[in-house]
């Protein structure tokens, strides 16, 4: 009877313990980050709008005469309004490699390797281009088809009076 006893009690010691598992980690934590895409872009975007960018990303890479440009582009939604980030690396070299590279407003056909940037608002049919004043994009791995690096840049829209501020970028592309 008494070993009967012991067993009930360690019994209910041990639902109450699972209960108490399964409480806690059913519990989120108030603000969880979103996962980033395993193959993804993600962006903070401040200033004319606020948005969390987060996309799969599109690579590309043109072989021209006298460059080589690589590009990446994501859409991101919220509700019914699409944003779209456009970056493109340009070597002048014709030499794919790590780095950093300056954004520039207009594309410069110099010897120096550069990088254009777009961010993209369409709303109902109309479209708000944003084109890269300043900032920079780092490819920290660039292996086939896998890029990973970080941006950050300043664009202005073709009134220039309106700005974004596209910060903490990180290209993550598998």
């Amino acid at each position: 009877m008494k070993l009967l006893s012991i067993i009930n009690g360690l019994c209910i010691k041990l639902i109450i313990f699972s209960f108490m598992i399964v409480l806690f980690k059913g519990c989120p934590d108030s603000n969880p980050p979103e996962p980033l895409p395993p193959d993804g872009i993600v962006a903070d975007i401040n200033g004319f709008v606020t948005h969390s960018f987060k996309a799969y990303p599109f690579l590309g890479e043109n072989n021209m005469a006298d460059r080589i440009q690589l590009y990446f582009s994501g859409i991101s939604k919220a509700g019914d309004i699409e944003y779209d980030i456009i970056i493109s690396i340009y070597y002048m070299d014709k030499q794919v490699k790590t780095g950093t590279f300056d954004f520039h407003p207009t594309f410069n056909a110099s010897k120096y390797n550069f990088a254009l940037g777009a961010f993209t608002i369409l709303n109902n049919g109309k479209q708000r281009n944003f084109w890269s004043d300043s900032g920079s994009v780092t490819i920290t791995e660039k292996n086939g088809f896998v890029v990973k690096g970080f941006f950050n840049f300043t664009a202005t829209d073709s009134t220039k009076t309106t700005k974004v501020e596209v910060t903490n970028g990180v290209l993550n592309l598998k």
